[in-house]
């Protein structure tokens, strides 16, 4: 294969739904590689921000997502989004990691978490005091007083831009307790951040 014809492949499935590219997968072991291209930055973003920073570390957690996913590829269930059944998998692969291991907090935030955390801020309506410029380590202090299941709930709302449904495909659980959990989670913390010093609109 030419450089160009890869490059014209790599067009043609970035413009086709999963759906389209797990059936082609399903049917060509080597189609999976479109799946990875996918979702792999994505999926790592995830898996480091929920607490496995160190990078080749989460770089082997991100290949036994996908080792998983491609093992059991032909058990998916169409009638889900393929996001939440790839995610689901990320999150039990990462839960079984983080009880293992102690959670790394690293005080150099990246662009992305500074990102999360003021999508964070502006679909709660917060603000810094006296109208002040982001300040991470308030937003930080907040977010690291949640429980892990609130800041995974809060990641994959305002990380991965899932909507409650996908979120309770994910966790296995109903729409609706999912979409409590989620209030539960965004209303502890607009607690965590005010008693910081931040302003909180709605309270």
């Amino acid at each position: 294969m030419t450089i160009a014809h890869g490059i014209l492949l790599d067009k043609e499935r970035s413009a086709l739904s999963d759906q389209d590219i797990v059936v082609r997968a399903q049917a060509n072991n080597k189609e999976f590689t479109a799946i990875i291209r996918r979702y792999e930055l994505s999926l790592l973003r995830y898996i480091r921000i929920r607490g496995c920073r160190e990078l080749r570390m989460s770089q082997n957690l991100l290949q036994e997502v996908f080792i998983n996913a491609f093992i059991y590829l032909n058990d998916y269930d169409c009638s889900i989004p393929f996001s939440a059944w790839l995610y689901r998998i990320a999150y039990k692969e990462t839960a079984l990691f983080l009880g293992k291991n102690k959670p790394v907090s690293d005080t150099e935030k990246s662009e992305e978490e500074i990102l999360f955390m003021q999508a964070i801020i502006d679909g709660l309506g917060l603000s810094f005091p006296q109208g002040g410029a982001c300040d991470s380590s308030l937003l930080m202090g907040a977010y690291r007083e949640l429980q892990a299941d609130d800041r995974n709930l809060l990641l994959l709302k305002y990380l991965e831009g899932m909507q409650a449904i996908e979120i309770a495909h994910i966790l296995q659980q109903r729409e609706a307790e999912t979409g409590r959990m989620i209030e539960r989670a965004e209303h502890s913390f607009s607690d965590y951040f005010a008693k910081s010093g931040g302003v909180d609109h709605a309270g």
